[in-house]
């Protein structure tokens, strides 16, 4: 079994405590999945969407956590853990800022 660690950034934690409560919520589900299913686990859930992104976010990958809000996340894996870093959530806009 594969141990999984979450690393969330300042950026991704105060979007956090601005979003709606159900959107929260789904963010709560969406993390006990990728915790304990890791991305492959995600994709069991056809309401995330979750797919890797292009240009200048390859690398990184977005999961639905509403209509309109996504959570932008990174994974590495050193062979021992996976490392999933949490950069943002936002509103659909992949653009780098």
């Amino acid at each position: 079994m594969t141990k999984r660690k979450v690393k969330i950034s300042k950026k991704a934690e105060k979007q956090l405590r601005a979003v709606q409560q159900s959107i929260y919520s789904a963010y709560k589900l969406w993390l006990s999945v990728i915790l304990s299913e890791g991305v492959k686990g995600l994709r069991s859930y056809a309401g995330f969407k979750d797919h890797a992104l292009t240009g200048n976010r390859k690398g990184e990958r977005a999961s639905r956590l509403s209509r309109t809000m996504r959570i932008i996340y990174k994974v590495t894996n050193n062979g021992e853990i996976e490392l999933i870093d949490i950069i943002e959530v936002n509103s659909h806009d992949y653009r780098k800022k």
